[in-house]
């Protein structure tokens, strides 16, 4: 009889694994090896933190009267070039970071990544004028994303099966760690009366960083690289390691490094062609591709940056207008913002990926309109304080809703998606759209704000609809699949089935035993004559 156990892993996972994960475990923090495991990803999951840093600690610096002067009042077309600079260096980052981390490893890029990201901070904190503040938040895009765009994907490729799907969907949710440290410190130097009151957040950029960077070294590579790389021993030896508790011979192990190793070969006999023209050579790439797009597009098209980077300007919009309320309510939504990403992140299993992206682009909508009619009658009547309250209120529905799918997904479903040769090429180009549509957002919104006021908003309603749209009818299903098994989504018939790939690779291995204790037969035969003779 298939157990409790067997039926859950299987939903998670596919039957495939299932049938060879241990059935007697018990919870993961119960069992010294995975503990550790997770212990080292958690390092990985820092890496979203100072992109959550940045977009916090910039909306928290409009606030400031100080920042304000010190930078000339920028509004408009120059206030949108300081924040829309960040992501033109996070595109410049990406082919580069595909590069680097196909060549030398997942971690590789990390490291380059953070070691920038303590130079750049340094400088930004040091700003003079507003040339310098641009030319540093460029190098600060650049570095964070280096970071932030390797890390999802070693993450995905070290986790334990059964936890894959969580802990890669709860990566990008500690972007919102570093918004609430950024909050709250700009909460905390409102009442600097000197250039120390954004100085000192910008310098404190470094914080997490410099954390992960201490601890990097401890993180093991990639073991699918390591295979990719004729490396196969020393893959074998972490999966057992940290999958099995040291057993090498275990089941999930063998399957594991099987499946990884035929999946490559395959992968590699089917696209001989590794570069980036290599996304459209097949129907199911070019799937993968026009998902992975709009998956980039839409996470910046539905309203969210307004929230994240102008929202000194909603709350001006509706009378809320002193820096201890303004920086306040930021500290205040975006811990809400993180414990709501957590909780979406422990929602993928349960409810799978369609479900929650289209629960979260519903409630998005409903949201903003309300949101949008709140400001219309405000700035109707400007006595009305109930609608300056309701419009709050749903600013806070409206970033919840997104936090707990949109800011777990954009990386997450792209590194599912994608296959391993592919895999680093794919996230890059949804992160490369992803920033892309931020940089035209960030510079367009102020612009918008200022001309039309509360009316820009309506945009947003038009661009939910559409988004809820194209998910419902494009977006794919991933739960219940293995890493290597997800590519039968999209490529059907055309996908080899694993079926296949673990019983081939199953014959080589048993004909390779066979061989092996022919030899060890024929080894003992031989001892035994010379002992006789």
């Amino acid at each position: 009889m298939t157990s409790t156990r067997r039926l859950k892993d299987e939903k998670i996972v596919g039957h495939l694994l299932a049938e060879v994960m241990p059935e007697d475990r018990g919870r993961w923090w119960t069992i010294p090896h995975l503990k550790r495991l997770n212990g080292l990803i958690f390092i990985l999951l820092l890496s979203a933190t100072t992109a959550g840093f940045d977009g916090s600690m910039m909306n928290g610096l409009q606030s400031l009267p100080v920042w304000r002067n010190y930078f000339g009042k920028p509004v408009g077309v120059h206030l949108g070039l300081i924040n829309a600079i960040y992501p033109i260096g996070a595109v410049v980052s990406l082919p580069i970071t595909s590069i680097l981390s196909d060549k030398f490893g997942r971690k590789f890029p990390i490291y380059f990544g953070l070691i920038g990201i303590l130079v750049a901070s340094a400088l930004q904190a040091a700003t003079q004028n507003y040339a310098m503040l641009v030319v540093t938040r460029l190098i600060v895009g650049y570095f964070s994303v280096t970071a932030q765009a390797a890390s999802p994907v070693l993450l995905t490729e070290l986790a334990y099966p059964t936890h894959r799907g969580r802990l890669t969907y709860l990566s990008n949710s500690f972007y919102f760690c570093g918004s609430v440290i950024a909050a709250w410190v700009t909460f905390g130097t409102r009442r600097i009366q000197s250039n120390a009151c954004w100085r000192i957040p910008s310098a404190l950029q470094v914080l997490c960083p410099l954390i992960q960077l201490s601890l990097l070294h401890l993180v093991p590579e990639s073991p699918r690289w390591l295979v990719s790389r004729g490396r196969t021993v020393e893959a074998q030896a972490f999966l057992a390691e940290y999958h099995c508790g040291g057993d090498q011979d275990h089941p999930l192990v063998q399957r594991e490094v099987l499946e990884i190793q035929e999946t490559i070969r395959l992968e590699k006999e089917n696209t001989n062609d590794q570069s980036w023209l290599s996304l459209l050579k097949t129907p199911g790439n070019r799937k993968r591709v026009a998902v992975g797009i709009m998956t980039g597009a839409w996470c910046q098209l539905n309203g969210t940056l307004v929230v994240d980077y102008y929202l000194t300007l909603m709350l001006d919009s509706v009378g809320i207008t002193s820096a201890t309320s303004q920086t306040l309510i930021n500290a205040c939504l975006q811990c809400l913002r993180w414990f709501t990403a957590i909780a979406g992140a422990q929602l993928v299993d349960v409810l799978g990926r369609r479900p929650l992206f289209l629960i979260s682009v519903a409630s998005m909508l409903v949201s903003w309109m309300s949101l949008t009619t709140c400001a219309g009658v405000f700035a109707n009547d400007p006595d009305n304080h109930a609608a300056a309250d309701a419009f709050v209120a749903f600013v806070f529905i409206f970033a919840m809703a997104f936090a707990c799918c949109w800011v777990n997904m954009i990386v997450a479903y792209p590194v599912e998606i994608f296959p391993f040769e592919l895999r680093t090429k794919g996230v890059a180009l949804t992160l490369a759209t992803n920033y892309s549509f931020n940089f035209a957002s960030l510079f367009t919104n102020p612009v918008g704000m200022k001309n039309i006021g509360w009316k820009y908003y309506i945009v947003f309603d038009g661009f939910l609809v559409v988004i809820f749209t194209t998910i419902y009818f494009f977006f794919p299903e991933t739960k219940g699949f293995s890493l290597e098994e997800i590519a039968k989504v999209f490529d059907g018939d055309k996908a080899v089935p694993d079926e296949e790939i673990i019983n081939r690779a199953s014959r080589k291995q048993l004909e390779r035993d066979g061989d092996a204790e022919s030899e060890t037969k024929a080894a003992n035969t031989v001892q035994i004559e010379q002992a006789d003779g």
